[in-house]
């Protein structure tokens, strides 16, 4: 393995999988993570000079739609913090196409991203539920009076993690080769009746509103 394949592939394949992790300690390390595949992706296509995955009708949606909010921002009554974040929200059109290239790569990652969601869902269902039932989580983080935070804390996202990643998580299950026995469906679907209830329990009723509409 050469120097370039760890940099434009195996870096940013380390950090695809483990965002579920990252993103559950917080916005830091997930936002760093997707800011450095995009970084990696993009020195890749000019290194490479292969620029065949921008060329394609949803980038260039999501550059008009880019452009509209760069616009919006710059004649707001906030411009400098307005334009500061809208500038940098290009990363996350990036990052889709770095994530399609590496899937391009390699079929079996697609296999991680799944063994990654699956802990994640597993742990949170698990520790939530520890929540619920006895006030405290596993690491001793109380329940708050109306919600429930898990690993969260006092940042109430638990019911907004769940049901962002659930659509992703039942689409990665089906794309991937576990969905091909009749088993693993049906230890699947009590997973996600679970992921369901946990998020109603959260308290967040918009995040219940997006699990409701993904279904």
């Amino acid at each position: 393995m050469n120097k370039e394949e760890i940099i434009f592939y195996k870096i940013p394949c380390i950090l695809l999988v483990l965002l579920p992790f990252s993103l559950i300690t917080g916005p830091f390390i997930s936002d760093l993570s997707v800011t450095l595949i995009a970084i990696i992706f993009m020195m890749q296509c000019l290194v490479q000079k292969n620029f065949k995955y921008f060329n394609n009708i949803y980038f260039k949606y999501f550059v008009i739609f880019y452009i509209i909010c760069l616009t919006s921002s710059l004649i707001s009554d906030f411009k400098l913090i307005s334009s500061i974040k809208s500038f940098f929200y290009l990363r996350f059109g990036i990052f889709v196409l770095a994530v399609w290239h590496l899937l391009s790569l390699n079929k079996n990652l697609i296999i991680y991203i799944f063994l990654s969601l699956l802990f994640c869902f597993l742990i949170l269902i698990i520790d939530g539920s520890i929540q619920f039932y006895f006030e405290k989580n596993i690491i001793g983080i109380p329940k708050h009076p109306t919600r429930l935070s898990s690993f969260f804390g006092e940042e109430l996202i638990f019911g907004s993690y769940l049901s962002r990643f659930l659509p992703i998580f039942i689409g990665v299950f089906f794309l991937s080769k576990f969905s091909k026995k009749n088993n693993n469906l049906y230890l699947f679907l009590p997973l996600i009746v679970f992921s369901i209830i946990l998020i109603y329990l959260s308290g967040e009723r918009t995040a219940f509103l997006l699990t409701f509409m993904s279904i």
